[in-house]
């Protein structure tokens, strides 16, 4: 599938997904000196689209381009990658997500809408939350675990023309269970992680080496 054709497909999603909640889609809750803020925002269109982008994601055909081991993988194409990624991922999730508490919510106030927000917390906001940050997390962490282990690259990664793949020396066997581990915890200090990418003669990341993996 033409990687023009895949972004414009997620562009798509991503702007009916926001069709009527005000482009919006999620939850938020700010505390601050006794002082809250809690808001949350679905539709039925993004709900709907939610598991046709996951549906799109597992199954749309990728070229089978032979790798090119003369050229290195630039690091704003690793950067760009990854927020394309993140945000299909948020994107798949956010309006499921969003749903315990709008359900809650119209159980607290006697009518179901699909936005609401108030300055004041509930003391059943953690627990229709917390769990889908942690869901999110976890689905964030196995989208470029399986991808990587599959051998197929993510959709960001595709769209920006590269994948993740093992070393040429077979010897060595890629981790990319750490790989995975590895990179959230160098995205956390993208400053650091960035500066010595830049200082590589390949613009390898540090969890590259560390996994025994490469992108190319």
């Amino acid at each position: 599938m033409n990687r023009l054709l895949v972004l414009i497909v997620v562009l798509v999603i991503m702007f009916l997904s926001g069709q009527g909640t005000g482009g919006t889609v999620g939850v938020e809750s700010v505390c601050e000196n006794g002082k809250c803020l809690v808001r949350a925002a679905s539709s039925t269109l993004s709900t709907i689209l939610s598991p046709v982008l996951v549906l799109f994601v597992i199954f749309y055909p990728q070229a089978r381009d032979e790798l090119d081991e003369t050229k290195f993988v630039k690091i704003w194409q690793r950067f760009l990658a990854f927020i394309l990624d993140f945000m299909v991922v948020l994107l798949a999730l956010t309006p499921i997500l969003a749903l315990p508490i709008l359900l809650i919510e119209g159980r607290m106030t006697g009518s179901f809408e699909w936005s609401f927000s108030r300055e004041f917390a509930r003391d059943t906001d953690a627990l229709a939350i917390l769990p889908g940050i942690l869901l999110a997390f976890v689905a964030l962490f196995l989208y470029f675990y399986l991808h990587a282990k599959a051998g197929k690259a993510t959709l960001g990664q595709y769209v920006l023309g590269y994948k993740v793949t093992g070393l040429a020396d077979a010897s060595r066997k890629p981790n990319y269970f750490a790989r995975t581990m590895l990179s959230f915890v160098g995205m956390s200090m993208w400053p650091i992680s960035w500066f010595l990418a830049a200082k590589n003669p390949d613009r390898k990341f540090w969890w590259d080496d560390a996994s025994n993996s490469r992108a190319v």
